[in-house]
């Protein structure tokens, strides 16, 4: 994949006690991609709800579906295959995540995480915001959502997503799992209409952004939802 250029220079470091998730495999060594996640570390970011839940509900783990990022540079070049995506300021990048929620199909949603990893590069704070149009995980480009088909806005700016932010968190430092709130409402919506379920772009307005690990990184540092919800 294209490399940034540059590593970014840690200015904030949120501690965090050691993590390890069953069944995590190392990466390939030497080429500064995710460690085994027992090497990781967990950060809670401010606002995540962690009370018990509400009683009768259950909590599910959803992996990303699709994901790949887009790059201003790099206007009609599509990344799904990096084992990192990448929401970056200057220049333009933007990550894209959809997860599969059909199988909670006609339940209530109480609150909804997101766990996502940095990989050796970490960066300033991020945004999230749901997308308003559908798109190919193997075909977006900057330019284009699907072969074919244009975003509304290149880099799927708004109206190609939302302009209300539905998380927000700082992924720093490098090799943590992050555990981000998600505006529960957003998600219960993708629930009771799938068709409308495009999943949500990663943004930053910073020049220091993060490298994200994508669907394709190591088992146990892929990134997933946590949503508890009742019947």
């Amino acid at each position: 994949m294209e490399t940034m250029g540059r590593l970014c220079t840690i200015a904030v470091l949120v501690g965090g006690c050691n993590f390890a998730l069953p069944g995590a495999e190392p990466a390939a060594g030497g080429d500064g991609s995710v460690p085994p996640a027992d090497d990781a570390s967990v950060d809670t970011s401010p606002g995540v709800d962690m009370a018990p839940p509400p009683p009768g509900a259950t909590t599910t783990d959803h992996v990303a579906s699709a994901d790949t990022w887009l790059h201003s540079q790099l206007p009609d070049t599509n990344f799904s295959g990096d084992r990192v995506v990448i929401p970056d300021g200057n220049p333009v990048a933007i990550a894209l995540m959809q997860f599969d929620l059909t199988p909670l199909a006609g339940t209530q949603v109480a609150q909804v995480e997101l766990h996502i990893f940095t990989d050796f590069d970490p960066g300033a704070e991020v945004q999230v915001f749901p997308l308003t149009e559908a798109w190919s995980e193997t075909q977006a480009t900057f330019n284009q959502r699907a072969n074919g088909l244009a975003w509304t806005t290149p880099g799927a700016a708004p109206p190609s997503r939302g302009t209300t932010a539905i998380a927000t968190f700082t992924p720093a430092p490098e090799f943590t799992q992050f555990v981000v709130a998600v505006d529960p409402a957003t998600v219960a919506a993708w629930i009771a209409t799938p068709s409308a379920n495009f999943g949500f772009a990663i943004t930053s307005v910073n020049s220091d952004g993060p490298k994200l690990v994508s669907r394709e990184g190591a088992a146990g540092t892929r990134p997933f939802l946590r949503i508890t919800h009742t019947p």
